[in-house]
């Protein structure tokens, strides 16, 4: 993803670019694709570039669910408004698509969440 209008150090510019919260430079996840499904959730153990330990505790990212329950509201009140409300789809249409919508986002949801989470207890270091 290119975000060329959010800033290096900030925690934003980890996050959207699923990078390591400390330098900013490592991957979070060992594939960037979202989409392969078999890989999707898996991350380094450490930051490639300055040797951040991802793995902070057992179950530390069962918190990121957390992180990515407001990302899925927000969807669905995007999906419902746009969709539902404005365009007065029936109800049964309506459903098939948040349904495909939030099963084609999953990944990134979840992506998204743990970078979120982990960005809570890890600062940037300038260095």
């Amino acid at each position: 993803m290119k975000f060329k209008f959010i800033k290096k150090g900030t925690k934003k510019y980890s996050v959207l670019k699923l990078k390591c919260p400390k330098c900013q430079e490592g991957d979070l996840f060992v594939d960037t694709n979202p989409y392969h499904l078999n890989r999707c959730l898996l991350m380094n153990e450490k930051c490639l570039k300055c040797n951040q330990d991802f793995q902070i505790e057992p179950g530390f990212y069962y918190g990121s669910i957390w992180m990515s329950y407001p990302i899925v509201v927000l969807i669905t009140i995007f999906v419902t408004s746009f969709f539902y409300l404005y365009l007065e789809l029936s109800l049964l249409f309506f459903i098939i698509i948040l349904a495909f919508v939030m099963l084609t986002l999953q990944p990134l949801i979840l992506r998204l969440g743990r970078a979120m989470w982990l960005n809570i207890f890890v600062r940037f270091d300038e260095k």
